[in-house]
């Protein structure tokens, strides 16, 4: 099944619409059209059903409802709203990290009706709604060993919570995704979260889920440390170290682990001595 969804929001209304919105909606299956929307300049707002593409007019409410309609028609799997019998729905980007999967496949599994979808409101001047996918349906999808709070951790990320995001990181680096775990260090760092600088300079500098980058990675534990990380401060005066030898991202890795057990273990020994 073949799905595209196009809306631009345009400063002027388009002749014959009542609204800001140009839009094209296709939906086909095996090369057969299945319904078509779009509000051509001069005719209005249309659908156009079925392979003859019969040609329907409709009231404009609101783009939303319009998406609602479109996937309807196309006989996607209809939508639930968030707290509706406990379902939780969560952006595809995030559906993509948990999964390992593409845009596409998921676009496939919404399609066959293994993914539920919730469509927001289209905002302005975004030139497609975002697309929110059930949780519960994801997790069926992923590889990742999840436990009982995780499902509270991945809602709190997806919300835009730095050290859910770092943590969820964390959880992704732990189960060999490297590089789905690196996007979240970098939500979390954008943020200004210590930990998620700290976490997104060791993938850099280890070449994990990313290109090598040892100064970039150094500036990032460095940010950490200025914002008081204790392991990123512990690594600095070996990171600067002018007569530190050239070592390979393994063996930098192998060094910053070291000095982050070292430390671990002072901590242990400081508690212990209470």
């Amino acid at each position: 099944m073949v799905i595209e969804m196009v809306i631009w929001s345009v400063d002027l209304t388009v002749p014959r619409s009542a609204h800001q919105y140009k839009y094209r909606f296709y939906a086909d299956r095996s090369g057969r059209i299945l319904v078509r929307y779009d509000n051509e300049a001069g005719k209005g707002d249309y659908k156009h059903i079925g392979a003859d593409e019969v040609e329907v007019p409709f009231r404009f409410v609101s783009m939303q409802q319009v998406v609602a309609d479109f996937l309807a028609g196309a006989k996607l799997p209809a939508c639930k709203t968030p707290g509706e019998s406990g379902m939780d729905f969560i952006n595809l980007s995030t559906a993509i990290s948990l999964t390992g999967l593409s845009k596409r496949t998921l676009w496939r599994r919404i399609a066959d009706g293994a993914l539920r979808t919730e469509v927001s409101a289209v905002s302005a001047p975004s030139v497609s709604p975002q697309t929110r996918v059930c949780l519960d349906d994801a997790l069926k999808l992923s590889p990742l060993e999840l436990g009982a709070d995780d499902w509270a951790l991945i809602l709190a990320a997806d919300g835009g919570e730095a050290e859910a995001q770092c943590d969820l990181g964390l959880l992704l680096l732990g189960q060999g995704r490297a590089e789905d775990a690196l996007g979240w260090f970098e939500a979390a760092a954008r943020q200004d979260y210590p930990e998620g600088m700290h976490w997104l300079g060791r993938c850099l500098i280890a070449g994990q889920g990313v290109a090598v980058d040892e100064k970039r990675g150094i500036d990032c534990i460095a940010r950490a440390a200025n914002r008081g990380h204790p392991t990123a401060r512990r690594m600095m005066p070996f990171l600067y170290d002018p007569a530190r030898p050239v070592l390979s991202p393994a063996e930098m890795d192998a060094a910053l682990d070291r000095i982050e057990r070292r430390l671990v273990l002072a901590t242990l020994e400081e508690t212990a001595g209470r």
